[in-house]
């Protein structure tokens, strides 16, 4: 706009020096009644009433009658300008009257003290000058955010020429800028007004471009956008105060009145994610970006939905197991399933094995062996190579007394971690045998000797639990035997060698 405004801004303010003659068109009894006023309020009688038909920059003149009326008729189409004259009082003047196809209009001349000689700002290089810097001094404090200064700088500007579009334009978005929506709206009407008669001098139609028309545009264009940023400004507010619910509603309620304003979308995103509503948000920024294609903003902020979303999945995810591992510890394992289940879809796939193998351990406490059972064995078909998903497996059928099933587990190599599984089953024969399990102990013990025959501790663990139990002394004595040759303990050896001892004498 800038660019545009400044291209014809001196034109513009001195414009009755660089007239275009043209030829005007026929007189089409175009009729203007001109009334004159005093600064009280009052008919302003014996008024010189001065009428220029800008094209031919002829002039008539009239004086006004006892009720201030001056009237001018049979004028040819064209742009007028109307000045007031009389002793006493400043002159007065309005521009520009478009007078086309027999209008009948009418404009008034308000006087104020003054001295009638005093120059006007088309009668006065140096009055439209001075218009013309104080507009410039506005519209600099106007792009250094000085919206207050650039109002009064502007105002200071029209008081010597009323007649810019330009400058009431840049009043316009001083005022908007301060939020005051009513005066900004007014002089948007005001610059549109001017614009709209002015775009028809024959000055304006010189270049490629009519600059006259592109202010009657901008300024009718951001008329209808006022109620917008009114509401705009209001979300801004109450997203502030942190009212984002709030904010949503009137980001919704401007996009009504603009729905092609891509800002618009991007700002009720934002707004929705700090209200939580992420679904929400990713819709509102591919609409952004919809509208505003390859913005890097817009698709930047799409990335941070997308890791806020899964953040606020996974917070919530972990709010929900920590509530069921409550429930388990409380023993509500009905409660504590729900928790498990609902947070289940929303833990990343590496992680859901843990809450399977949670559900499973839940399953059993619910006396459901076949799902306890699913559980478990879905949670090793996803980590098979997680030896702590077998171990939890083989740790169910120990607790429902299923010991074959669990020394079976425990017979794969993965159910350890290592290879062979030799050191898993026994250190399950340890578990077992420590908590007074004996006879499954040996059954361990022998699954891990079988898987490797030289597992010296097996051997010795083995033995002992045959010499105590006296169950097998001969294969007692070969165990503790074969200990003796591959142990490395010297606590072991010297409790095997007091063994075999006794276990010779009972043997005879």
């Amino acid at each position: 706009m800038t660019q545009i405004i400044r291209s014809f801004a001196g034109a513009s303010a001195v414009l009755s020096l660089v007239l275009a003659f043209a030829v005007p068109s026929l007189a089409e009894n175009n009729q203007l009644e001109v009334k004159c006023v005093d600064p009280a309020g009052n008919p302003a009688a014996a008024v010189k009433v001065m009428l220029q038909h800008i094209d031919s920059a002829k002039w008539k003149d009239k004086k006004s009658d006892a009720k201030g009326l001056a009237l001018f008729n049979k004028l040819d189409d064209g742009i007028y300008r109307v000045v007031g004259r009389k002793e006493g009082l400043a002159p007065a003047f309005n521009e520009f009257i478009l007078m086309r196809g027999g209008a009948n209009q009418s404009a008034t001349l308000k006087f104020e003290s003054g001295s009638p000689d005093a120059k006007l700002y088309f009668e006065d290089r140096a009055v439209a000058q001075k218009a013309f810097e104080l507009m410039s001094q506005g519209g600099q404090a106007l792009q250094g955010g000085k919206f207050a200064e650039a109002v009064k700088l502007i105002q200071e500007s029209v008081s010597l020429n009323p007649s810019n579009p330009e400058a009431y334009f840049h009043m316009a978005s001083a005022y908007l800028q301060q939020k005051l929506w009513d005066e900004g709206s007014a002089a948007l009407k005001k610059a549109a007004e001017q614009a709209g008669v002015m775009k028809n001098l024959p000055m304006a139609k010189e270049g490629p471009t009519n600059p006259y028309e592109q202010i009657e545009t901008l300024a009718k264009v951001n008329l209808t956008r006022i109620p917008a940023f009114r509401l705009q400004t209001e979300a801004e507010k109450a997203a502030a105060e942190r009212k984002f619910d709030d904010a949503v509603v009137k980001y919704k309620e401007a996009i009504k009145l603009q729905p092609d304003d891509a800002y618009l979308y991007y700002a009720l995103s934002v707004a929705q994610a700090n209200a939580r509503r992420f679904d929400e948000a990713v819709q509102s920024i591919e609409k952004a970006l919809q509208l505003k294609p390859g913005d890097a903003g817009y698709a930047d902020m799409k990335k941070k939905l997308a890791d806020m979303k899964q953040s606020e999945v996974l917070v919530r995810a972990q709010g929900l197991l920590s509530e069921g591992d409550k429930l388990y510890q409380e023993e509500d394992f009905a409660g504590a399933l729900k928790k498990y289940e609902e947070a289940r879809p929303m833990v990343p796939e590496k992680n859901v094995p843990g809450v399977l193998v949670q559900i499973g351990r839940t399953y059993g406490r619910l006396k459901q062996p076949d799902l306890a059972i699913q559980a478990f064995r879905k949670a090793i078909d996803m980590a098979p190579d997680n030896p702590e998903y077998r171990k939890a497996l083989a740790q169910y059928y120990l607790n429902e007394k299923k010991f074959e099933e669990a020394l079976n587990v425990y017979s794969d190599p993965r159910a350890s971690g290592t290879a062979p599984a030799d050191q898993g089953l026994y250190d399950l024969g340890v578990k077992l045998s420590s908590t007074g399990n004996a006879e499954v102990a040996e059954l361990a013990f022998e699954r891990a000797l079988k898987a490797n025959p030289n597992h010296a501790e097996a051997c010795y663990e083995l033995g002992m639990l045959l010499y105590y139990s006296k169950k097998d002394d001969k294969r007692a004595q070969e165990l503790l035997s074969k200990y003796l040759q591959i142990g490395q303990s010297k606590d072991k050896i010297n409790n095997a060698t007091a063994v075999l001892v006794v276990i010779k004498r009972r043997l005879g």
